[in-house]
């Protein structure tokens, strides 16, 4: 595999513009990246879970070892039933889900543009498809993020509660997650998914990248689930994570209190 050294925090950066949350490079399953959970970025962009707060049973550590294993299997590190539990009480769970077209740098435009007859098709584009995206970077990196079907937000509102439990549990935390010294550490509070996502990022200014859609000019601009998309492929060096032995959505964006 390629090195991505550096790749996915600049690839934050150039999403930045857009204000949704933190740009992921690389997709996690919507299991493990999802509004409620503790955790931290590494240096290369690498999300690592450290507790899932909604999860935490209040019960007291006395109770039977039954609700002890049910506990243990929702949260992450060895000392599980040291953190303190939320009240859920004011936090409000909202969830809203639209077509998208695609998502671009800052340092990329878009033209797109429909097939007619006699019309020279970009190479890698087959005669099957009848609309297409000329994606051109005007800068030393660029990138472009396409998804397929819906694209699902997910957020909580009533951020507070997450806020004083970050205090609380700050020594925690660090006790058993040294690392968050170097990294720091985030809450996750609002995220975008969807199951069929497209990732490809290059350095070549002037570079002109071409995708094919079926359907009207219209639908690239909402790609839905029945859209067939030409010449974005691993083979094309896409990046198309899947959460390996399911159908789960993946995480494109994700908000951090």
């Amino acid at each position: 595999m390629a090195s991505t050294d550096g790749i996915p925090p600049t690839y934050h950066s150039l999403m930045a513009h857009h204000k949704y949350g933190y740009a992921l490079y690389h997709p996690e399953c919507s299991l493990v990246v999802k509004p409620g959970v503790c955790g931290y970025i590494d240096g290369e962009g690498g999300w690592h879970i450290m507790v899932d707060i909604l999860a935490i049973d209040s019960t007291p550590a006395s109770s039977t070892s039954e609700n002890t294993e049910s506990q243990d299997s929702n949260l992450t590190g060895s000392n599980k039933r040291q953190y303190t539990s939320l009240d859920e009480t004011n936090i409000l769970k909202r969830e809203k889900k639209s077509l998208c077209g695609p998502i671009l740098a800052e340092t990329v435009e878009l033209a797109s543009s429909a097939i007619g007859a006699g019309t020279t098709l970009p190479p890698g584009i087959p005669a099957e498809a009848s609309a297409v995206a000329e994606f051109t970077l005007n800068a030393d990196l660029g990138a472009v993020l396409l998804t397929k079907g819906l694209v699902t937000k997910n957020s909580l509102n009533g951020l507070d509660p997450f806020r004083e439990w970050a205090k609380a549990n700050f020594g925690k935390l660090l006790a058993e997650f040294p690392v968050i010294r170097t990294y720091g550490f985030y809450i996750v509070t609002s995220t975008l998914k969807a199951k069929e996502v497209f990732i490809k990022s290059w350095q070549n200014k002037g570079h002109q990248l071409n995708v094919g859609f079926s359907g009207s000019v219209e639908s690239i601009a909402q790609i839905s689930a029945s859209t067939q998309i030409y010449g974005a492929s691993r083979a094309d060096g896409w990046i198309m994570p899947i959460c390996e032995g399911s159908s789960f959505p993946r995480n494109l964006f994700s908000r951090f209190s």
